[in-house]
């Protein structure tokens, strides 16, 4: 290694500031994206007690398939998605509506799927006992297709580097769950955890699409 460069760390402390402020409001954004389900979960926990959250995070956990799917499918597409959005928008369009639909289609089965089979899963999955908590099944499988879909939205806006979009997106996302967590688990138990995080990040997801087609609409 000695022979390429030298073996001593150089740090430019002007250009580590200038990348600091400049990818902030994205850590900040992934800060935000994981407090959205986390915070409904933690009151989940203090109202209910630990044995609810450990029931609903076990009955969630296999609808997780959702969420990877849909990232199974645009994250590849991401670098041709920036590249398209800088030369041809219209492209950058079509790309978009595809990976919608794909994700949808994803969706759509999974929902299917564990309507159908849900139950028996859960059974083989973790025993009897829990087969009886399958109706938090399909508002955790929504939960999870919406969370995608903001996730998308916010890949998209760092693949153009639009910062403060996905930043501005996030932080809505997670108002809406700090404002909604207590009502939601207040009225509707284990499920107000999927149903807040339903409006959360459907709030963030609207949102981010809101300024990215903004921003589409303005470099058009």
């Amino acid at each position: 290694t000695r022979q390429f460069c030298s073996l001593r760390p150089v740090i430019k402390l002007r250009a580590a500031a200038n990348t600091l402020v400049r990818l902030f409001p994205i850590v900040m954004a992934t800060v935000c994206a994981s407090a959205v389900i986390t915070v409904p979960r933690q009151y989940l926990a203090v109202s209910l007690g630990a044995s609810a959250l450990g029931i609903y995070s076990s009955v969630a956990s296999p609808t997780t398939v959702v969420q990877v799917g849909a990232q199974f499918i645009y994250t590849p597409l991401l670098g041709t998605f920036a590249e398209k959005y800088n030369k041809d928008k219209r492209s950058a369009k079509r790309l978009i509506e595809k990976v919608v639909v794909g994700i949808v289609f994803v969706g759509v089965a999974c929902i299917a799927l564990f309507a159908v089979f849900g139950r028996l899963a859960l059974g083989l999955i973790f025993g009897a006992d829990m087969a009886d908590y399958s109706l938090l099944l399909i508002p955790a499988v929504l939960c999870t297709f919406v969370t995608g879909f903001s996730f998308f939205a916010n890949d998209l806006l760092i693949a153009i580097r639009d910062y403060a979009a996905s930043l501005a997106g996030n932080i809505a996302a997670t108002a809406v769950s700090l404002l909604l967590s207590v009502p939601m688990v207040s009225v509707f138990g284990m499920n107000g955890v999927s149903y807040c995080g339903i409006a959360a990040y459907g709030t963030g997801a609207i949102l981010m699409l809101v300024l990215l087609y903004r921003d589409y609409r303005r470099k058009a």
